[in-house]
């Protein structure tokens, strides 16, 4: 015999001896089947009287007052109130802006007047220096023989006391002769009026200084 066959052998003996076991274990003895007792239920009807009938009737309607009664419902804010709020929020705001902005608009008034009263003084100085260098200018001959014309602009730094700190030719007049005559007339000016004097401090002017035969 060989071990293919005794393996198909043993395969089937395992099967039924497993097989045999599970029949054993799934059908109960008969002598269990037989030892259960019969028991017969008796029923009876109870008839209910026709007043706990009514009782439970006129009860009935009773019922509904065991409720709890509902929540009052919650007042809500009027938006008046709302508008009150933020009203009175609001306003200190406003006020402190109306507030700073007229103290804006009060330093830019004095500012603005402050300048303006600056350059009114500038403007009185300036036409005196003007006056000056004009009074102190010499045509040089030979410039009107041969009829040079022009403008010589310069720029004067004076100092508080009056005295010329520096000057610059800013523009020629095109003729050497004509802007030498210039500077010697600021020569000849020199010292100018204080411009302390005129509640002005250190100043830097530029003026034009010019020469027309006609």
């Amino acid at each position: 015999m060989s071990n293919k066959q005794i393996n198909i052998i043993s395969f089937a003996i395992a099967f039924a001896f497993h097989s045999a076991c599970f029949l054993l274990y799934r059908i109960p003895p008969l002598e269990s089947q037989a030892q259960l007792p019969s028991t017969a239920i008796n029923l009876s009807l109870v008839s209910i009287p026709a007043k706990n009938t009514d009782a439970r009737q006129q009860k009935a309607p009773c019922q509904p007052e065991k409720t709890n009664p509902l929540p009052a419902p919650v007042k809500k804010k009027t938006p008046e109130k709302k508008e009150k709020i933020k009203h009175q929020a609001i306003r200190p705001t406003k006020e402190k802006n109306l507030l700073q902005k007229t103290i804006d608009e009060t330093g830019q008034d004095s500012q603005q007047k402050s300048s303006q009263a600056s350059a009114s003084k500038i403007s009185s100085y300036l036409a005196i220096i003007r006056a000056q260098i004009e009074q102190n200018k010499h045509y040089p001959r030979f410039s009107k023989r041969q009829n040079h014309e022009g403008t010589s602009l310069i720029k004067l730094h004076i100092a508080k006391d009056g005295s010329v700190l520096q000057v610059t030719m800013l523009s020629s007049s095109g003729y050497e002769p004509l802007d030498k005559a210039t500077l010697d007339a600021v020569n000849k000016s020199s010292p100018f009026p204080a411009p302390s004097d005129y509640e002005l401090g250190e100043l830097s002017l530029e003026i034009p200084v010019c020469y027309m035969l006609h």
